[in-house]
């Protein structure tokens, strides 16, 4: 039996370990039925016939039809799959049966996520090159979609924030939001990729690597971008911003971040994948929120509760929210948005960058 390990849906299936788990939780198929479907998924899009499942999980022994007919009854049970209407175990009837849904090897999403070779470890000997790049692949894509989603929110923050400035000063105003933002969105990308990118040194299955990952490089991102900050803005105005955002928020959007690839590197659509990616970006915005947290828009309101004199104003961003100012409803508001744009446009990114890179492969595949 192959060594290897096999996703297909929300199922992975160790044959070297006799384990299927759903989601991270086992399940319990024992005996022949386990070897049957690990022959079925091994073989994923091809006929299995009914000699060679008497021949290779049975080991020839004379059974009849109705064994097999309640063996993969009892898989699709597990499998939560139906005969009518199949989605994993498709009836060719009088031959056999084939197994339907799309199955990758559980290493390629690491390998294909970091472009290292899905095959047999690099000698611990040569961690050169090879090694980091494996580690920068990621955070390209990253650092694109996390300036994507600087620009985005930007767009959205600045046309609030300046709708009420007059000429050119709604114009500059607009301009200096949007490059800040997209400025911090590409750092802060740019961090949780190299996180990312370095989760296949952490232990464990690719959901809990990439979160580590994730959260990571965004907790290093945000303690930098906050110790830097402090300083800046004490250096530069005389105030200090100490509730800015900081490693915390980059440690929960980062793991959100992480979580979010691996949807987004699953067999659902695209669309659908990178949606659930911005929902688990929008949970942590919110879980942030609730524990006092403040991503952009809370870290600009703390600026400018500081210092009066600035001429932004974010009680537009209040005014959607039917608040008079920038009140804590319109901060949770906010903190969903920003996280759901974050980790929905980097998981996007970086599912483009895989897919570019299947494509390339190819012509030379097989």
């Amino acid at each position: 039996m192959a060594e290897k390990r096999f996703i297909f849906a929300e199922f992975e299936l160790d044959p070297g370990e006799r384990r299927l788990t759903k989601g991270g939780e086992g399940l319990s198929v024992s005996g022949r039925y386990f070897d049957a479907l690990a022959l079925l998924v091994e073989n994923a899009g091809r006929l299995v016939s009914k000699d060679r499942f008497m021949e290779e999980v049975w080991g020839g022994a004379a059974v009849t039809d109705e064994v097999l007919t309640q063996c993969v009854r009892s898989l699709r049970r597990h499998l939560g799959d139906s005969a009518s209407n199949p989605q994993f175990i498709e009836t060719v009837p009088g031959h056999g049966y084939r197994f339907i849904a799309e199955v990758r090897p559980a290493s390629e999403l690491e390998s294909d996520l970091t472009c290292e070779p899905a095959a047999a470890p690099q000698p611990k000997a040569e961690p050169g090159p090879d090694r980091l790049a494996a580690i920068l692949t990621p955070a390209w894509p990253a650092a694109l979609g996390g300036a994507a989603a600087g620009v985005a929110g930007g767009l959205v923050y600045g046309a609030l924030i300046s709708a009420g400035a007059a000429g050119s000063g709604a114009v500059s105003a607009l301009l200096v939001v949007i490059a800040v933002c997209a400025g911090i969105g590409l750092i802060a990308g740019l961090g949780v990729g190299l996180g990312l990118g370095a989760a296949h040194l952490f232990p464990g299955p690719p959901p809990a690597r990439l979160a580590a990952g994730g959260a990571l490089g965004g907790c290093l991102v945000g303690a930098l971008f906050k110790l830097v900050g402090v300083d800046a803005f004490t250096l530069l105005f005389g105030v200090g911003l100490p509730g800015m955002t900081g490693g915390g928020e980059g440690l929960l959007l980062g793991l959100a971040a992480g979580l979010g690839v691996h949807l987004a590197q699953g067999p659902a659509p695209a669309w659908r994948s990178i949606l659930l990616a911005a929902v688990a970006g929008a949970a942590a915005g919110f879980v942030l929120h609730l524990l006092g947290g403040r991503l952009m828009a809370g870290s600009l309101a703390l600026l400018l509760d500081t210092a009066p004199g600035a001429r932004l104003d974010l009680s537009a961003l209040g005014a959607l929210t039917g608040e008079a100012g920038f009140g804590p409803h319109a901060r949770g508001v906010t903190a969903m948005f920003e996280g759901a744009l974050f980790t929905g446009l980097i998981a996007a990114a970086l599912h483009r960058a895989v897919e570019r890179r299947r494509a390339a492969r190819a012509p030379q595949g097989s």
